[in-house]
């Protein structure tokens, strides 16, 4: 049986894609691969695969946990292992996903026979960027960004620029979408979705 929930990936590649494809404005980006800032993507360019956004691992683990946790509403914590079954995911990673998440106050954890995780602030509280940031850190994607004097071109480079504007981009899709933002999207895109949940 197909996981109940997508991957949260497909929703910030969507996103993160289409406005790249504004900021480039049909331009070619360069063949090269640059790890990007809050979110920690990777985007890679080259003239036969286009652009292609990587989320990493952790951040698609727990979105995708976060939003199994938003379709449960009977007060119930979740099982790790319900978890990772619906979602084919690992269980030990995803448990050292979930304690993090625990730690910083999105996730109410109960140990023992009867425990699990619920989610302890409201969906749409719970920004992508917010998730990002907890369970990745805040990088830039480029030190010229942050620090123009780390580079000396840094002032007249055309390709600073362009990073940037994709990173800008990126910040406000993840600052702006929540929770419950992806929580409705997957409702439409899958009506069987609600039924699968209350299965949990």
């Amino acid at each position: 049986m197909d996981p109940p929930l997508a991957s949260a990936r497909a929703y910030t590649l969507a996103f993160a894609m289409n406005h790249a494809h504004h900021v480039g404005a049909g331009r070619a980006l360069p063949a090269c691969a640059l790890k990007l800032d809050s979110h920690h993507a990777r985007i890679s360019a080259d003239s036969q695969r286009g652009n292609a956004v990587r989320v990493p691992i952790k951040v698609d683990y727990g979105v995708r946990a976060l939003l199994e946790l938003a379709y449960s509403t009977d007060g119930e914590p979740v099982p790790t292992s319900v978890i990772a079954a619906r979602q084919h995911m690992p269980e030990p990673y995803l448990d050292q996903v979930l304690a993090i998440l625990n730690r910083r106050g999105f996730v109410r954890s109960r140990r023992g026979p009867q425990g699990g995780h619920m989610l302890a602030k409201d969906p749409s509280e719970i920004t992508l960027m917010m998730v990002t940031e907890t369970l990745e850190g805040h990088t830039p994607p480029l030190e010229c960004i942050t620090d123009p004097y780390e580079c000396s071109l840094s002032g007249a480079c055309a390709q600073r620029a362009v990073w940037q504007s994709v990173e800008e981009a990126i910040d406000r899709v993840l600052s702006s979408t929540t929770i419950a933002d992806l929580v409705t999207q997957q409702r439409g895109l899958d009506p069987k979705v609600e039924a699968k949940a209350e299965t949990l």
